[in-house]
C-alpha cells in the first residue's frame, strides 16, 4: 500500500513539473516535422478501427526505439494542436500515448527497463518536453 501512494506521489510530480515547463513554453507546436513524422501526421484514415489503430501504432513505436525525440515530441504537438481523431471517434493522440507508454506484446522486466530507459533518455535529452513527461509518467503507471 505504501508503495502504491509514493508511485502515485512521484508521478503527480513528473506531472506538476511538467505542467510546470509546458506553461513556461510556446503553446504553438513545431510546424517543421521531418519527412518521416510528415507521414504519420499524413497518416490515411481509411479501414476499419482495428487496422488503422494497429496500424498507426506501429509506426510510432520506430521513433522512440530509435530515439528520435524531436519528430516525436512533433508529432504529438501537432496531434495536440489540430485535436484529430480516427474515424470511429478515438483521438490520434490518445493512440500515440498508448503506444509509447508501454513495452509491446507481454513485456519482460528487461523489455520494461529498456523502455523505461528510452523515456528517461527523451526526458533527459529534452527537458522541455511536455510529451516525454507525460510519456514516462504513464509508463511508471503501466509498469507498477
Amino acid at each position: 500500500m505504501f508503495l502504491r501512494h509514493l508511485r502515485a506521489i512521484i508521478i503527480l510530480s513528473v506531472l506538476c513539473s511538467a505542467v510546470s515547463s509546458a506553461s513556461q513554453l510556446s503553446s504553438k507546436p513545431a510546424t517543421s516535422c521531418s519527412a518521416e513524422a510528415n507521414a504519420i501526421l499524413q497518416f490515411p484514415d481509411d479501414g476499419t478501427d482495428a487496422d488503422l489503430f494497429r496500424n498507426y501504432q506501429s509506426a510510432i513505436r520506430p521513433f522512440l526505439i530509435n530515439e528520435k525525440f524531436a519528430d516525436l515530441d512533433c508529432v504529438a504537438g501537432v496531434l495536440r494542436s489540430r485535436k484529430e481523431r480516427f474515424k470511429g471517434g478515438m483521438w490520434k493522440l490518445h493512440a500515440f500515448y498508448e503506444d509509447i507508454e508501454t513495452p509491446p506484446l507481454h513485456p519482460t522486466e528487461e523489455d520494461w527497463q529498456d523502455h523505461l530507459a528510452h523515456l528517461q533518455h527523451w526526458v533527459s535529452a529534452r527537458p522541455e518536453s511536455i510529451t516525454a513527461r507525460v510519456a514516462l509518467a504513464e509508463a511508471y503507471l503501466g509498469y507498477g
